[in-house]
């Protein structure tokens, strides 16, 4: 696939600009793809992928299927490492949501959300004018920007109505928390 090349080429310029600076890449594999990927590899792929194994130092991959394959590439075991993609997040206990952000979702429904900054890519006009239109079909609708402040918020978008909650910067487990409570986690980056 035009992806699986794309991918492949990648890897095979960091292996190559790892020994280039006389070290060898540690190359990490995400996608679930990999896989199939490698086993349907054929004729100059094939050689590709063979020559990028080789010239990396360490594979890192998702799961042991991915090992497997990579190991068929002709990488050596112990330069497969299987990381998984997701490492969890704290305890229950440190996810604590803030009392105003409680309040705020007692009172709204259904309540989006967003980490966001006040910077035009973090989306927070769009988010605006989304919260403004599902207000005719869902009267109680709230969003939580979790980031910036309101006073920032408001001095480059205007004033807010009581729909938005702007809770300024938060510590990682109230933000874990509150992502856990919305209904959806927006992300118009």
């Amino acid at each position: 696939s035009a992806a699986g090349s794309t991918s492949r080429d990648e890897c095979l310029v960091c292996a190559g600009a790892g020994l280039l600076n006389a070290r060898r890449s540690v190359i990490v594999l995400g996608s679930g793809n990999t896989a199939r990927y490698l086993s349907q590899a054929s004729g100059i792929e094939k050689t590709l992928v063979r020559l990028t194994v080789a010239m990396a130092g360490h594979l890192i991959c998702r799961n042991e299927e991915t090992r497997s394959a990579l190991i068929q590439a002709g990488a050596k075991q112990g330069d497969v490492s299987i990381m998984p993609g997701f490492l969890g997040v704290e305890s229950e206990s440190s996810r604590s949501v803030p009392g105003v952000v409680e309040t705020f979702l007692d009172r709204h429904e259904p309540v989006l959300g967003a980490t966001a900054s006040i910077d035009l890519e973090y989306g927070i006009p769009m988010m605006l004018t989304l919260v403004e239109r599902l207000r005719t079909e869902y009267p109680c609708v709230g969003l939580i920007l979790m980031g910036p402040t309101r006073d920032v918020v408001q001095e480059r978008y205007g004033s807010l109505p009581e729909q938005i909650l702007v809770t300024g910067p938060l510590p990682h487990g109230a933000v874990i928390g509150t992502m856990q409570r919305l209904r959806m986690f927006l992300r118009p980056t």
